[in-house]
């Protein structure tokens, strides 16, 4: 009986975890300095400081991190606005090649970029003679490894799809047997007088 009740719910829990499966969690650089800068290139990363983050910002890394490098390439996070020069851009769309796109509304500002003809842009306001725009796909940032940590952000669905995958685990044994991790408990035997109820 109880193997015909563990044999249920180890389906049940399969059959749940499979449902809730999806990509494995993003890979992310958390800042662990109290001020670290986001930088748009490396061969010379004090002329190339986009933007400066506070402690515990959290990136998404772009692509694959080896773990080695001294550079983490990052994706730029939602709270950063870059700037393109407002005429450059009619109805939302970009009107000319090589259109730099720069770290403030200043044409001695770092060059963070640059976008094409056709190019779209979100705005996020007008400053001046400049458009304060989302910070377009194409554009690569990096963080210095020594002022960030790299870690697995899992979301809701990710943490219950891995708790279920462990409780399968915990749950099954090879070829249907009992092993030792999911025996049913045995009787404790105490030496207490027994409850009783009146």
């Amino acid at each position: 009986m109880w193997r015909c009740h563990m044999a249920c719910f180890s389906a049940v829990i399969c059959a749940i975890a499979a449902a809730a499966a999806s990509e494995p969690g993003r890979l992310m650089a958390r800042v662990t300095a109290e001020r670290a800068a986001l930088y748009t290139g490396i061969d010379s990363p004090q002329e190339s400081a986009a933007a400066w983050l506070p402690l515990a910002t959290e990136l998404e890394v772009r692509g694959e991190d080896d773990g080695v490098s001294l550079w983490i390439p990052v994706l730029a996070p939602d709270s950063l606005s870059l700037y393109i020069y407002r005429d450059l851009v009619k109805s939302g769309l970009v009107t000319a090649d090589k259109s730099q796109v720069r770290a403030g509304p200043s044409a001695t500002a770092v060059v963070v970029g640059s976008m094409n003809k056709g190019d779209r842009v979100e705005t996020r306001g007008v400053y001046g003679d400049w458009r304060r725009i989302t910070p377009p796909p194409e554009v690569s940032f990096w963080i210095a490894r020594d002022q960030a940590e790299v870690f697995v952000k899992m979301s809701e669905e990710e943490l219950v799809a891995d708790l279920l995958k462990r409780l399968h685990a915990a749950f099954s044994a090879p070829d249907g047997e009992l092993s030792e991790t999911n025996a049913p408990p045995a009787a404790v035997e105490t030496n207490a007088p027994p409850i009783l109820e009146f």
